[in-house]
């Protein structure tokens, strides 16, 4: 027998899940295909926003127990060790911080246990961590920020970029350099995104990766940096070959578009939080904006994420596309259909209704059940409205 229920109803039966079984909900991933062993900061974070929410709507005390229990990891010595950046991952020859995207997910989250504690202590944490990553002005980009301090490249993932701007837009109020930050993120975005066919997002920072880019700026100068191009030419087989640099690039985008179009939504989400964090800025009308948020759209969406293993498994359409659309599309009819679309999906292919985990067809089972927190931040009216059947 089908049994339906709506996406709202669905978070709740995650969260109190959770709450449940949280050593069996709470641990550690490993970033889905990257087999990269995390700590249990990440997924312990999407919950604190996921049981934010349930608590904003049901007002139950349960779920704000669980906020502030998962807030007070952040503040354990032993994930952030040396006073700088939070401990994210231990996968050998890799940063530990995971990059400035690990930093994004701890902010969000600092954030939101703020909010719902009403305790200034975490946006302080939250801002103090932020401030400390190098920020190059004339670029509008960060550059990494290890554990122990010792400041990296800039973080040539786009993705991680705009989620680091999204995730400190939450906290803005705390420190006007913070905004200001932000804001010359957004004003030099276009310098710095490549978009390819129909709106997509190419994955990498190009400026970053081109032939002629041997140095990154960090706040101190420029660092040499060619040991770094030379490992991204021996990861893409290409050292030694005598290809053009039209060639090169041209197999680069061939390799990289598989990944670009996994992490669309991705993106997009991203794209939501700081729009409504920033409502004002110019570049919410900027057409290059409308056709990345028309790109989920596509045909040529739709076929790139099946069978993609950066997408369903790993950056979850199901619950990403709901929150872009009603971020960015006035349709409520349209957006309501489509999000019932992509959730559906997601269910199919990765939700075990007994189990109550995504342990069907992807790596990474605790992460991507605790990644259910991103729909988490569509509004109650409008998740009622999305109905799938279990």
């Amino acid at each position: 027998m089908t049994l339906t229920l709506n996406a709202l109803d669905l978070l709740f039966e995650l969260g109190d899940a959770c709450l449940q079984k949280p050593e069996v909900y709470l641990q550690a991933g490993h970033n889905g295909p990257y087999r990269h062993p995390e700590t249990p900061l990440r997924n312990k974070g999407h919950w604190l926003i996921t049981f934010s929410r349930l608590y904003e709507w049901s007002g139950d005390e349960k779920y704000r127990r669980a906020v502030k229990d998962l807030a007070s990891v952040f503040l354990e010595p032993q994930y952030r060790p040396h006073g700088y950046s939070f401990l994210h991952r231990n996968a050998k020859g890799k940063d530990r911080c995971n990059g400035i995207m690990g930093q994004a997910w701890s902010i969000e989250s600092l954030a939101a246990a703020s909010r719902t504690l009403s305790d200034p202590i975490y946006t302080k944490l939250a801002s103090e961590v932020f401030l400390q990553h190098p920020f190059n002005d004339s670029l509008g980009l960060w550059n990494v920020l290890e554990v122990d301090g010792t400041v990296k490249p800039i973080d040539n993932a786009f993705n991680h970029q705009l989620w680091f701007a999204a995730a400190a837009s939450f906290i803005m109020d705390s420190d006007p350099l913070i905004a200001e930050r932000v804001h010359t993120f957004m004003d030099k975005i276009w310098d710095n995104v490549t978009l390819l066919e129909d709106g997509l997002i190419y994955h990498e920072l190009e400026n970053i990766t081109e032939d002629k880019f041997q140095t990154v700026v960090v706040s101190s100068g420029l660092v040499n940096v060619w040991q770094i191009v030379s490992a991204v030419l021996q990861k893409l087989r290409l050292k030694d070959k005598p290809l053009s640099p039209e060639e090169r690039k041209k197999l680069q985008w061939s390799k990289m578009l598989n990944k670009s179009i996994g992490y669309h939504s991705f993106n997009t989400y991203a794209f939501g939080l700081l729009k409504n964090n920033t409502l004002e800025h110019p570049l919410w009308k900027h057409p290059k904006l409308l056709s990345i948020i028309n790109y989920l759209l596509t045909n040529n969406y739709s076929k790139g994420i099946a069978n993609n293993r950066y997408s369903y498994a790993y950056n979850p359409p199901g619950f990403e596309i709901p929150f872009s659309l009603a971020s960015f599309e006035n349709d409520e009819e349209g957006n309501i259909r489509c999000s019932q679309l992509f959730l559906q999906q997601q269910l199919d292919f990765c939700y075990n209704h007994e189990s109550k985990l995504m342990d069907r067809n992807n790596e990474d089972i605790f992460t991507l059940t605790a990644r259910s927190y991103e729909i988490s931040r569509s509004e109650s009216n409008f998740l009622r409205k999305i109905i799938i059947n279990s």
